[in-house]
């Protein structure tokens, strides 16, 4: 498990959101409290509790506490529902995948819109510097920063100069129009300039390692899960399965 990234919730080490909001409508409303609970009582399912060989007790304690440490005190619920769904179903068989850990780990999928980090025309590295419950993007064009913006995407060779216009996959915008993303050993200024599977390191475009493969980052990975499997070693996964050795269980304990 990557247990220094922002995004890190099995430990929760999320750093701290700016602010929950909401992602639907009809259900009751959680308060602060009753959302860290519910949080626990789905990281802590009976499968995660019986692999990493803890009681269910300790486990939704130390998840609580977790919670707490990251949630804003002015958090307000009016729809997180289908993101703690999809938290109780990535842990019911303590054997998660990569689109799991996306969503446990990263808040992405049906918890994408909870977290905003970022509001219109702010500047931005990734998608989660923006505000996904706006429906806010990182629009990244020829500079190592892009604005947070509700992208427009726009087809290969035609112009995207307007703040808003992102290319389509396979192309990034060099300030005028879409061209083709590039390939490892080309120059660039951020990801969105390099083609699928590579990404921007020193500015060069380099391809991203397999499953196995030693890394120091999640965007050195296909998988962009780089998980410190010790003290001494990370390895790109693409699944994760609990045990008691495991130290994804440290979270849960």
């Amino acid at each position: 498990m990557h247990q220094r990234g922002p995004w890190a919730i099995l430990v929760c080490a999320l750093g701290t959101p700016l602010l929950l909001a909401a992602v639907g409508c009809g259900e009751r409303q959680l308060t602060r409290e009753e959302f860290c609970q519910d949080w626990a009582s789905a990281a802590c399912a009976p499968e995660t509790v019986s692999a990493c060989q803890e009681s269910e007790a300790k486990c939704q304690s130390s998840q609580t506490a977790s919670c707490r440490s990251w949630l804003p005190m002015d958090f307000q619920d009016v729809g997180v529902h289908d993101c703690l769904n999809a938290v109780r179903s990535a842990y019911s068989d303590a054997d998660l995948d990569a689109t799991e850990l996306d969503v446990v780990w990263r808040l992405r999928g049906p918890c994408s819109g909870i977290v905003v980090a970022g509001e219109g025309g702010a500047a931005c590295e990734r998608d989660a510097d923006c505000s996904g419950s706006f429906g806010l993007t990182c629009v990244l064009k020829d500079q190592a920063t892009g604005t947070c913006e509700r992208a427009e995407t726009v087809e290969a060779g035609f112009s995207c100069e307007e703040p808003n216009q992102l290319c389509e996959a396979g192309f990034y915008c060099d300030g005028e129009h879409c061209i083709v993303a590039s390939d490892a050993g080309d120059s660039c200024k951020n990801d969105s300039q390099c083609a699928e599977g590579h990404f921007c390191q020193d500015e060069q475009c380099e391809e991203q390692s397999p499953v196995g493969a030693d890394c120091t980052t999640d965007q050195e990975c296909e998988s962009e899960i780089c998980y410190e499997v010790d003290d001494h070693q990370r390895v790109c996964v693409d699944r994760i399965r609990l045990s008691p050795a495991e130290p994804a269980c440290d979270g849960l304990r």
